[in-house]
């Protein structure tokens, strides 16, 4: 029995798309409800951009759980979820042109023969009545007994002969015998929610930079899986890891992406589209690699395709624009032919022009950016306008662009900013306003959910899909019962709350013992500050018994502090309800316990205020003025980091420049590169300009979190700060501090960079 039968694949089978919807949900799995909207929006990405999807994969719980918890479709569980089974999902998949797969265990056989035929039939069901095309066998629900691996076996094979196609991914499991039946491995166990498991080593501009890194599988063995790109958190440059993982690895799944794609902004939803669409123009011939010379085109570049056709993936993962020499000839996999087209399909879409066999020509790569270019004999070209760069908004079914935006020809130039280098900080004597620089970077800080940074820094959508699919996410119960969103303290909703996951205790989930925040958007005449929050009878694991703090500080300006007192506590329902995610689980519980008010005293003018060590699962925080709270305009907080008073600054380094405006456009921002150990949270970047401060808006890795699923990663080094520069810091001077809170680590390097924004550049829009 041939690979292709027995697995369902073999190394020369084309690629399949797929979405699969971890980290959309958790182990408690998705809905009928949910699951729809998100194909809506997929039907809707098909509609507008022509794209297709192969596979829309469910993940945890909505067959198996984690922790053993085998299940089948008549459980009072699935039945909530989905009601009438699988038919509503697998109709409107199919209406797509898409089939489903579905995440679950190797095992569920029981312990009896009655038990084991059904669920011998259930899985076989999937195939034989709702032609599923993938099952994702995770040993988070279980491993595989080995009196079964036989049954599990038989199974298989019944499953195949109505699903003869179907794709089986082996998560970290010892299936014996069974192994010979599925498809791939998760390469190197790893997944890739960025800053939680995908996590760049080095400094770097953006979030995603260990794509450079993260390798091929041995001999770009094809039948593995790599988890795909997580679309989540920190979405910044998506679609370079994305050419990397459908182009340079280019495994039996692939394009392949998880999590929640509606958090991209309008513009990168067509970038997305787009690698689908020109991947599924040429997977068949991109079955064939080469791995690339790294002296000449970087670690980790491949060639793929055809002798006439060749396909070319690689990057640049320095702080410096690359030049790259390619020689159109068998260095690249190309037979001899007499002319060679090349062109360039990432980051902008170019015919670069028409050239002898064995030619050289030189290519730039921009830093830490990816490079896709099509080399091939002319007639094998496909059709493409000329003498522009552009950017394709939408592709004909045979994949040929019919709507493109140019972005820069002969008529009109739009200036391309590089990453520029403005120096490297030298020591400096520590702020006398120290307690000002530290909070202003401290009240800067998200501590919000990676997701929910990842809306914000997207903004509004345009499109009823995409905004359906956002709902249908952060409505879910299991997102509010996390404590996600800071704005669940300000939104007048009793039953919402802020920081559900104090039970991930510090320090490895707060700094200090952490603080809370709160900026209430402007200076108020305040009496006193009220929170309300929840302390169990009984507590649980998930949640912890609660105690006042007696202290709070206020400020107006983050420099004069003033201290006050705890003036009462009120139990306002001693029977209150919470409920809570159960962890690992995550299905839904509840607790009995005590909703409190904590009083403040404050008397006085505010517009910071922040109180060591909090209590968790706060309802609300109001400042209040004659018994009445003040509406607030714009509050925000956050609760992970530590109190001034708590960390003591061992020293600084600083760096004065001046930003050009050659060098600058609109959503330019400063890259702070701490390179080299600095300890724990040891360093906190500022910047200064004409006596007005300038705080980062996001850090790589990510800044703590309250967060839906894993807490962000914990690194000693190599912290890059992200600084925005606007238009009345040009031309001006600037200092860049870097203030060190580790007196072990202070032996590192300040780099400072000015980066170019990532947004899509102003152009004229053709159809074609």
């Amino acid at each position: 029995m041939d690979d292709k039968i027995k697995k369902g694949a073999d190394q020369r089978t084309p690629s399949r798309s797929q979405y699969f919807s971890w980290i959309n949900n958790t182990n408690e799995g998705s809905t009928e409800e949910q699951t729809l909207i998100n194909l809506g929006y997929f039907k809707w990405l098909n509609k507008k951009y022509g794209m297709k999807l192969d596979i829309y994969a469910w993940d945890a719980g909505n067959l198996d759980g984690s922790a053993s918890g085998y299940a089948d479709l008549n459980s009072p569980k699935l039945k909530a979820q989905y009601p009438e089974g699988y038919k509503n999902v697998v109709k409107a998949a199919a209406e797509n042109g898409t089939r489903m797969g579905v995440w679950g265990g190797p095992d569920g056989f029981g312990d009896t023969e009655e038990s084991a035929k059904a669920r011998h039939e259930l899985m076989v069901s999937l195939c034989r009545d709702f032609n599923f095309a993938l099952f994702k066998l995770d040993g988070v629900c279980g491993e595989l007994r080995p009196q079964n691996r036989q049954r599990f076996v038989e199974m298989i094979k019944e499953c195949r002969k109505y699903s003869p196609d179907l794709i089986i991914l082996n998560h970290r499991l010892n299936l014996g015998e069974g192994r010979d039946y599925v498809t791939t491995d998760l390469w190197n166990g790893s997944e890739t929610y960025v800053d939680i498991f995908g996590v760049s080593e080095c400094t770097t501009p953006h979030h995603r930079a260990f794509m450079f890194t993260r390798g091929l599988t041995k001999d770009l063995d094809r039948l593995m899986e790599d988890h795909g790109v997580c679309i989540s958190s920190c979405i910044d440059f998506f679609e370079d890891e994305l050419i990397y993982q459908a182009f340079n690895r280019c495994l039996i799944l692939a394009p392949e992406i998880y999590g929640s794609p509606w958090l991209m902004n309008d513009e990168e939803e067509g970038h997305l589209a787009h690698i689908y669409n020109l991947h599924r123009r040429l997977r068949d011939i991109l079955v064939d690699g080469m791995v690339l010379d790294s002296k000449i085109y970087g670690i980790n570049a491949v060639a793929r395709g055809s002798d006439d056709v060749r396909v070319l993936s690689f990057g640049n993962n320095t702080w410096q624009t690359k030049n790259v020499t390619i020689t159109l000839n068998e260095e690249i996999g190309l037979k001899p032919c007499d002319k060679v087209r090349v062109i360039c399909h990432h980051p902008f879409e170019s015919v670069v022009g028409d050239y002898g066999y064995g030619e050289k020509l030189t290519v730039e790569v921009d830093a830490f950016r990816a490079a896709l270019y099509e080399i091939c004999v002319p007639q094998k070209a496909p059709d493409m306008p000329t003498d522009c760069q552009y950017i394709v908004l939408h592709e004909n079914e045979d994949g040929r662009p019919d709507l493109i935006k140019v972005v820069k020809n002969n008529e009109f130039d739009n200036r391309f900013h590089k990453i520029t280098k403005l120096g490297r900080a030298t020591a400096a004597s520590i702020p006398k306003s120290l307690e000002k620089y530290y909070e202003t970077a401290m009240f800067a800080i998200d501590n919000d959910a990676l997701e929910a940074r990842s809306l914000r820094r997207s903004g509004p959508t345009a499109y009823p899909e995409v905004q359906a699919a956002r709902d249908a996410f952060f409505n879910q119960k299991t997102f509010k019962l996390r404590g996600c969103d800071n704005g669940y303290l300000f939104d007048g909703n009793r039953d919402t709350f802020y920081d559900g996951r104090s039970y991930e205790t510090p320090p490895i989930r707060k700094v200090g013992d952490g603080c809370l925040r709160v900026d209430f958007g402007e200076i108020l005449d305040v009496d006193t500050v009220e929170v309300e929050y929840f302390d169990p009878h009984t507590p649980v694991f998930e949640v912890s018994a609660m105690v006042s703090p007696k202290d709070i500080d206020y400020s107006t300006d983050l420099d004069d502090w003033k201290a006050n007192k705890l003036v009462a506590t009120t139990v306002i329902n001693d029977n209150e309800t919470m409920e809570y995610a159960i962890d690992v689980v995550h299905t839904i519980a509840s607790v009995k316990g005590k909703r409190i008010v904590a009083v403040y005293n404050v008397g006085g003018k505010a517009r910071y205020i922040r109180i060591k060590k909090p209590v968790n699962r706060i309802y609300r925080v109001s400042a209040m003025k004659d018994g009445v709270a003040i509406e607030l305009k714009a509050p925000k907080a956050n609760n992970l980091m530590a109190h001034f008073n708590a960390r003591e600054c061992v020293g600084a380094k600083s760096l004065e420049f001046t930003v050009t405006p050659d060098c600058w456009a609109k959503g330019s921002y400063l890259s702070v590169a701490c390179e080299g150990k600095h300890g724990l949270e040891g360093v906190y970047a500022v910047a200064e300009c004409e006596s007005k401060l300038y705080a980062p808006t996001d850090r790589t890795p990510s800044n703590y979190s309250n967060s839906f699923e894993c807490r962000p990663v914990r690194r000693d080094s190599n912290y890059t700060f992200y600084i925005p520069v606007t238009e009345d810091m040009v031309g001006k001077s600037v200092t860049v501090w870097a203030l060190m809170f580790d007196a072990e680590n202070t032996n590192f390097d300040v780099d400072c960079y000015i980066c170019p924004p990532n947004r899509e550049p102003d152009g004229v829009v053709i159809s074609r």
